[in-house]
């Protein structure tokens, strides 16, 4: 019979320790990676307020179908999208419904309202959506300028029930 070598005790505890190291560390990467994905999302969350924000003041920027003049008014192109997209009867349809959501607004908050709810809210049918693009796509524009016409077709509809004209 071999005698008991105290090496062996050596070794077993080395490798104890090792397996030990290991469950910690891979508890710490965990942990680690449990945060991680917290710190990714409030990023993404960030981003996509950034970008909202950096459409919003690109979108303030000259378009080719409203005027840079104030009040905002639509250009040759923006009456024809308009048409195009038949923004009026879209607006018509709406307008009663978002009429007392403007109470005590000024011009100006009913504007910001109107191309808030174009971009945040209003959320159109598949049919309507589609026809939407196709116009953009037709005239060389983007979604933005077919919110944008709506927007300005929904200030003057909502003024003009408030009896107050746009300019």
């Amino acid at each position: 019979m071999e005698s008991f070598n105290p090496l062996w005790i050596l070794v077993a505890l080395g490798i104890g320790a090792i397996l030990f190291k290991a469950v910690v560390w891979y508890a710490d990467v965990n942990s680690d990676r449990g945060e991680f994905k917290d710190f990714m999302s409030e990023i993404r969350t960030e981003m996509k307020e950034v970008q909202a924000k950096l459409n919003r003041i690109l979108g303030g920027l000259a378009h080719p179908v409203t005027t840079k003049d104030s009040p905002v008014v639509l250009t040759k192109e923006g009456a024809d999208l308009s048409e195009c997209i038949d923004a009026k009867t879209i607006v018509d349809e709406l307008a009663a419904d978002l009429f007392p959501r403007i109470k005590g607004m000024d011009r100006y908050q009913v504007q910001e309202f109107c191309e808030d709810y174009f971009i945040d809210q209003h959320k159109p049918g598949a049919d309507v959506e589609s026809r939407w693009r196709d116009c953009a796509y037709d005239k060389g524009l983007k979604m933005h300028h077919v919110h944008l016409v709506l927007a300005v077709e929904l200030r003057d509809k909502l003024l003009s029930m408030r009896g107050r004209p746009r300019t």
